[in-house]
């Protein structure tokens, strides 16, 4: 349709102003999957109706953002916690195939959909669950290098469901927008927590919307 097709060139006009290079192979996978997103939201809403036409604008461009700004590249494992339709866990893992990673959600039909994506683009690096966050983190041991979300709860609450599946020196990735001040503050008067804040290219963020990377990790016991 006209309007996917204006919205992925409007994405390739991002990530060349940013200076963000995606070869052929990659590029062709997210086409795949963007394909599939729009087709499987028609039954299933994976995504909001409004964000149709701006798909690879704001989704796909935001993946691609949290690719440039944090080195996956030396994390093994990572846990894509309520991961809906996929984001940011299938650009993430398109983008970095060395990297394993592991979708989750609580939704059976929105796992359905995941599976789908990861057999029909044959994605070797990426595996689905389906359950709750607060039940995964109860039943499962520590050994993600990092657990990342977006737009699925506070950060205390994050913190509270990632850090038993964290591996020593892991780290939560937070995906959020507006005003954090008060998020933070909570978290860092809870527990005993390093929180940092990286910001992404403005080329691959709307600006009204302020979007950025929230870091957690374990504080480090003083000797």
């Amino acid at each position: 349709m006209a309007g996917e097709a204006s919205d992925f060139s409007v994405f390739l006009e991002q990530i060349k102003r940013a200076g963000v290079t995606i070869d052929e192979a990659k590029l062709g996978l997210l086409q795949r999957y963007v394909a599939l997103l729009l087709l499987w939201n028609r039954k299933t809403q994976l995504i909001s109706e409004k964000d149709r036409a701006t798909v690879w604008q704001r989704h796909i461009a935001e993946a691609v953002a949290v690719s440039e700004v944090f080195d996956f590249s030396t994390s093994g494992h990572v846990l894509d916690l309520g991961s809906g339709g996929g984001l940011p866990g299938i650009p993430l893992a398109v983008l970095n195939p060395a990297t394993r990673f592991l979708l989750l959600d609580a939704r059976r039909r929105k796992t359905l959909f995941l599976k789908r994506v990861v057999r029909e683009l044959g994605l070797q690096n990426v595996s689905v669950c389906h359950g709750r966050a607060e039940t995964f983190s109860r039943e499962n041991t520590a050994g993600f290098d990092v657990v990342i979300a977006r737009a699925v709860a506070s950060l205390s609450t994050l913190w509270l469901w990632s850090a038993p599946l964290l591996a020593e020196g892991g780290v939560l990735l937070a995906m959020k927008g507006g005003r954090l001040q008060d998020e933070i503050a909570e978290l860092e008067e809870r527990g005993r927590v390093v929180v940092k804040q990286r910001e992404y290219a403005a080329e691959l963020v709307e600006p009204n919307k302020q979007r950025v990377l929230i870091l957690v990790s374990q504080k480090k016991s003083e000797a």
